[in-house]
């Protein structure tokens, strides 16, 4: 019979292993960041824990909707209707005042025109810079 460790030996393993890349390259974070990870993570409930992989679709922007999506701990969202610059910060601004880890607060910036943000930083397509005009 084959015995497997407990799931909290597994994850300290895990956690001593991710602090330690932590301080590499791309996110070079000193010793008090490390100390907010690690205090962070620790006080999360595994459904908590679990709800973090999540990043829902939110076309609703709405602070009950939005308060119905972050119930479940997600660790961002994606929102994808075109929206006013305003509408997209206000949302942004809620929900992040609602979460107990920061939000990745993802969106399609790519190709298309209704899920583009009005305002800001204009990217181009993929295909858009390898180019040089004798392209079909």
């Amino acid at each position: 019979m084959r015995v497997f460790a407990p799931i909290e030996t597994l994850m300290a393993d895990d956690i001593t292993i991710l602090l330690g890349k932590l301080r590499e390259k791309p996110f070079y974070l000193d010793t008090a960041a490390l100390t907010w990870v690690q205090e962070t993570f620790a006080s999360l409930s595994i459904e908590e824990r679990v709800g973090q992989i999540l990043l829902p679709v939110c076309r609703d922007l709405s602070e009950t909707a939005l308060d119905g999506v972050l119930a479940h701990h997600v660790g961002g969202l994606h929102r994808m209707i075109r929206r006013e610059e305003a509408d997209l910060r206000r949302s942004a601004a809620f929900a992040q005042s609602r979460a107990k880890v920061p939000l990745l607060m993802a969106g399609d910036i790519e190709f298309s025109e209704k899920s583009s943000p009005a305002a800001g930083t204009e990217f181009s397509k993929p295909d858009g810079g390898g180019c040089d005009g004798g392209c079909a």
